[in-house]
């Protein structure tokens, strides 16, 4: 007897969540670089009432720090914080079936085609226990194109997926990067349903909603850091780290002359003048750092494993060995090989893409240009920074199989949402 659709989804989230506690529970991964911040922020909010103590700091947004606050008045064991985020690494199965079955109607089995692909991706698996603010990002975004695609053009829900939107954009600030998909989603949306000046004020509803959230930080940040602290004052080494004659990527230039003397306010202003300096002396450089963000954002990496794999820095010493745990080749095999399976099945997938939805079309393209641009033009590449884009590809994946099982059935140009 064949399950029924709710039970295989059952199943499907049972499997994400083994295979993400059995990870966590035989890698217990130290907290590392960022995802240390991440924890002392939170810690410091509980035990000094503050957002950086005992200087407060906006070197990194507040919103996943917040709700490791939330969860450490529980407990503030590295397990226990671990499996909040298996948790939330489980729960982007339901936001992946729930988004391809919005931007895929009518292709029988493709929720739950996507939530598998998601359970399964390695990168997701290997990810999922570290204090990333990834989950809770991907998380967000899902919730705001779901908002987005649902039918009516009511201002409500725009000034609700706003809201959320801005969150994300406080979780991680590559939400920003998505203005254009964001804003043109419940424009287009709302044009449809009601004329371009429902577009227009939709568009405006989304735009002031996320700005109520966004605002109080970016005013926090210019009263207590300084002028030119914006959103947090990491992004513009970031952005320098991309753009300058000696090397691409992190090394760590804020340890050196002529940064390592400056307060963070300082070495932002400082790098985004070199940054810039450097893109109008050599116009040839930004395309060679354009091809470096582009192939370091979308090739395979053993990234996930490693970051799980480390084990606590030696008493005197600042880098973090790896733990001597067996299978890590394999694990790393395992997070090569998915990646390029799931690369693989997306391009498949993609043969049939001038038979989608005008809006999923649009919609899958946009996400995918808006974070190359972000990581690959602006700022720094690094596999880490296309977590999204990889969600998306899942859904992408499942509707070509869906597609497929279906005996190749496509859906009539312009239909859906």
């Amino acid at each position: 007897m064949r399950a029924s659709p709710r039970t295989q989804m059952a199943l499907i989230l049972l499997l994400a969540l083994g295979l993400r506690l059995g990870w966590a529970l035989y890698a217990r991964p130290v907290p590392l670089s960022d995802y240390l911040e991440y924890r002392n922020l939170a810690a410091a909010m509980l035990d000094h009432g503050a957002y950086g103590y005992p200087q407060p700091t906006a070197f990194r947004l507040p919103a996943y720090p917040v709700l490791l606050a939330l969860f450490m008045l529980v407990s503030r064991a590295d397990l226990w914080l671990s499996l909040v985020n298996v948790f939330l690494s489980t729960a982007m199965c339901l936001a992946a079936a729930a988004l391809a079955r919005r931007l895929f109607p009518g292709r029988v089995g493709v929720g739950r085609l996507a939530a598998l692909a998601c359970a399964l991706n390695p990168a997701f698996v290997f990810y999922s226990p570290l204090l990333a603010s990834e989950h809770l990002f991907a998380l967000l975004m899902a919730a705001v194109l779901l908002l987005g695609l649902e039918e009516g053009r009511g201002w409500p829900r725009a000034a609700l997926a706003g809201l959320v939107w801005g969150a994300a954009a406080l979780t991680r600030g590559e939400a920003l990067f998505y203005t254009p998909v964001v804003v043109g989603l419940f424009a287009w949306r709302a044009r449809r349903q009601g004329g371009w000046r429902a577009g227009v004020l939709a568009a405006g509803v989304v735009l002031v909603a996320a700005g109520v959230v966004i605002g109080p930080w970016w005013l926090r940040n210019r009263l207590v850091i300084g002028p030119g602290a914006g959103l947090a004052t990491n992004s513009g080494m970031t952005f320098y780290e991309g753009h300058n004659p000696y090397h691409y990527g992190y090394r760590g230039d804020y340890k050196r002359p002529p940064f390592r003397d400056l307060s963070k306010l300082e070495r932002q202003r400082l790098a985004w003048r070199l940054g810039l300096r450097y893109i109008l002396e050599h116009p040839a450089g930004l395309l060679h750092s354009i091809w470096q963000g582009t192939w370091r954002l979308w090739r395979p990496s053993r990234l996930p494993v490693y970051l799980s794999t480390r084990a606590p820095p030696r008493p005197g010493d600042q880098t973090y060995p790896a733990k001597p745990l067996a299978g890590v080749k394999v694990f790393e095999a395992l997070c090569l090989g998915g990646y390029m399976l799931l690369v693989l099945l997306a391009l498949w997938s993609l043969r049939g893409w001038r038979r989608w939805p005008r809006t999923t079309a649009w919609l899958v393209g946009g996400v995918a240009f808006c974070n190359w641009l972000g990581y690959a033009v602006v700022f720094w590449g690094m596999s880490r920074y296309r977590f999204f884009v990889e969600l998306v590809l899942c859904l992408v994946a499942a509707a070509g199989l869906a597609g497929r099982r279906e005996g190749g059935r496509l859906l009539r140009p312009g239909a859906g949402p």
